[in-house]
């Protein structure tokens, strides 16, 4: 680490802005004596915070140089190990304007802490063993959750629904490792291969791997939101649509063919269920550089959407490329009959036999007909098409389904090497590999480089 973590941090752990209170943190060995030196209590006389009892809440003031008052506070103590972060830590409530905490965590750094840096709590959590690494990932999950899935899913995380699942790997293929390490060691005792069901415990670790790779789908979308494409031909209202959907001119809409050059993504909640609605440049013929990357980029959202809508003009005569979107859709396509308000050239009955059970809306995004039973059904498709993970981890976090993707390869590799009649030495290796990469996501093997990028996506003060 670039820095000591035997120093007292600070830091201002609310969010910037005016607040009715605000929340200032210090941890690290020297905290009592950082805290001593600026709270007094209402006679004025300064709290001796290293003797009183932890979990205790106090009243009284902040005070800079030891005589001028910043705020009228309440501070809780928390005596290692029982803390957040296994060090003393103290937490100061303030009334919640930015003079008042900037003002307070000044005067905590004069006294000597130093300011914390992002994740830094949070990470000394993990050091000290109360958190291993994917609960702490967890902990900026749940900060950053969009949905009440997305909660659920990273409070189940926190309490360690994942790291059990991984660990009883850990452990399982710990002792496949020292009876390869054994049979070779003293290769005249009865190897592996008679009778030690060390195949069966590796295919029962592969099946448990796969069903976690198979939550990852939902995973993400009870994280980020149904990724939502709208896509079709230039000018068929994808922007309108999008605009009246959210209920605000969010993409800019004109009567001139590709106007939409690049993704333009925003958030609707219906029914519970966030989507996360991506309005693409219109597929066609690029007329230069600038429309074809576009094109490319809706190329790539129509890949990685969870649902797409596919938005027709039934104004004008329906185009083989149309036809061509709804099937590279697939199962992920919804049809959007736009302009309803207009004169119809065509109807959804018409390509009826040539697009099989693809649900279908009708809709005017100009005068707003059929929006709500758009929106309906776009939840409905949702819930339907979702899996049931009630009592199961959910893998949410790409770091984490990345590692296991590699857990698996080195176990099916040692399979195959089992298969080949391979030496117990290269069957180690394969086992040891994915004990390396297992240990990767709570965080026993992480390298220090991993840690950094991860814990500086946190906010400073977590």
């Amino acid at each position: 680490m670039r820095y000591s973590l035997k120093d007292t941090i600070a830091a201002i752990a609310t969010p910037p802005g005016i607040g009715a209170l605000g929340v200032l943190r210090l941890s690290g060995e020297g905290t009592f004596t950082v805290a001593s030196g600026v709270l007094k209590n209402l006679r004025g006389e300064p709290y001796n915070v290293g003797g009183l009892p932890s979990h205790t809440v106090h009243y009284g003031y902040l005070v800079a140089g030891n005589r001028v008052k910043i705020d009228e506070v309440l501070f809780s103590v928390f005596r290692a190990p029982k803390s957040y972060t296994r060090e003393d830590m103290v937490e100061i409530t303030c009334h919640g304007g930015p003079e008042v905490l900037r003002r307070g965590l000044e005067v905590l750094l004069e006294t000597g802490a130093r300011v914390a840096e992002p994740g830094e709590f949070t990470l000394r959590a993990f050091i000290n063993g109360r958190l291993d690494l994917v609960q702490a990932e967890a902990v900026l999950d749940l900060i950053e959750a969009r949905t009440g899935g997305g909660v659920k899913a990273a409070l189940d995380q926190l309490e360690g629904g994942l790291s059990r699942e991984i660990k009883d790997m850990v452990k399982a293929l710990g002792s496949v490792l020292a009876q390869l390490e054994a049979s070779i060691d003293f290769p005249e005792e009865a190897g592996v291969r008679n009778g030690s069901g060390v195949l069966e415990v590796v295919d029962d670790i592969l099946d448990g791997i796969d069903t976690l790779l198979d939550t990852f789908k939902d995973g993400r979308i009870q994280r980020e939101g149904v990724a939502t494409a709208l896509v079709g031909l230039p000018n068929v209202g994808k922007s309108s649509l999008l605009n009246a959907l959210l209920g605000e001119e969010r993409a800019i809409v004109t009567s001139v063919p590709g106007t939409t050059r690049d993704v333009v993504e925003d958030y609707l909640r219906v029914g519970g269920v966030l989507f996360r609605f991506m309005d693409t440049a219109g597929i066609g013929k690029a007329s230069n550089v600038v429309e074809e990357k576009g094109m490319e980029r809706t190329r790539r959202c129509l890949d990685d959407a969870d649902l797409v809508l596919v938005v027709l003009d039934v104004s004008r005569p329906f185009e083989k490329e149309e036809l061509d979107l709804l099937r590279s859709a697939g199962s992920k396509g919804v049809g959007v009959l736009n302009k309803i308000d207009l004169p119809r050239v065509w109807f959804w009955e018409d390509l009826s036999d040539r697009l099989g059970e693809v649900p279908f809306f009708e809709v005017s995004a100009k005068r707003g007909d059929g929006l709500d039973e758009l929106k309906k059904g776009m939840a409905e498709i949702v819930a339907r098409k979702q899996s049931t993970w009630e009592g199961r981890p959910l893998l949410t976090n790409i770091r984490h389904y990345q590692a296991l993707v590699r857990a698996k390869e080195a176990l099916k590799g040692f399979r195959a090497a089992w298969q080949e009649g391979l030496t117990d030495e290269f069957l180690a290796e394969d086992i040891r590999e994915a004990l390396k990469v297992l240990g990767e996501i709570t965080g026993e093997t992480t390298s220090e480089d991993t840690l950094e990028a991860i814990f500086s996506r946190f906010c400073i003060g977590k």
